[in-house]
């Protein structure tokens, strides 16, 4: 039960906590989600969601934009 309980900790929803998340304005971040600069972000439903933890890593530079290591592997 607290495995589940920390993992819904994890999920960021809508577009308005993954600017709070990452310290950004909510147009700033809408952009960016819509352009794909966001990659661990996805939309669900139609909604913006993303895992905190993961997001947190892309940002310290510990994972890598999908188009990147999708790149790397065809090299």
């Amino acid at each position: 039960m607290a495995d589940a309980k920390q993992r819904n900790d994890d999920i960021l929803w809508g577009c308005e906590a993954i600017a709070a998340e990452i310290g950004r304005e909510r147009s700033a971040t809408f952009h960016m989600l819509s352009s794909g600069a966001l990659p661990p972000a996805r939309k669900i439903g139609g909604r913006w969601c993303a895992s905190r933890s993961r997001l947190r890593a892309w940002l310290r530079g510990e994972l890598e934009a999908p188009a990147a290591a999708a790149e790397r592997a065809q090299a």
